[in-house]
């Protein structure tokens, strides 16, 4: 899978079969800014959303002289950062599209913002590109632990 932020989709990449090197939009509307999308090998994905979809952000991306301010570093790539309610948020997705389960703290008080979330023996870990931690949630249990690093 693949998460495009402009439009907050979630698109499928075909490598092999018939429909290799092609895509289809597998969900039309994540709710957010999808950052960082790993397959849950039963042919889903968890999809972690950097942040609910912001008014401000949606109108910078529909000016092409505005986003150029930003890709360009005229104005700092930081600056959106403050224009979003951060916080943990994955979303879980079958193969088909559907939402499974949705997991999020959004007091932001156990964990930052996640931009990554990988299933390895049951657990669902994520990073985060903010702060030095790593996030341990049991997928059977709701279980959830936080790690810092110095």
């Amino acid at each position: 899978g693949v998460g495009v932020w402009g439009s907050g989709q979630l698109l499928r990449y075909w490598i092999a079969t018939g429909r290799g090197g092609t895509f289809d939009v597998l969900v039309d509307d994540l709710g957010g800014y999808p950052d960082n999308v790993s397959p849950d090998g039963d042919g889903g994905y968890y999809v972690s959303i950097l942040a609910d979809r912001s008014g401000a952000i949606d109108s910078v991306t529909q000016h092409e002289e505005l986003k150029s301010l930003f890709l360009f570093d005229m104005v700092s790539p930081w600056v959106p950062l403050t224009w979003m309610n951060l916080y943990a948020h994955v979303k879980h997705y079958n193969s088909k599209g559907k939402l499974v389960e949705i997991i999020k703290d959004e007091t932001g008080m156990i964990v930052g913002p996640m931009s990554g979330a990988y299933v390895h023996d049951g657990y669902l870990y994520g990073g985060s590109f903010l702060m030095p931690v790593l996030t341990k949630i049991g997928l059977y249990n709701g279980d959830m632990q936080v790690t810092c690093f110095a």
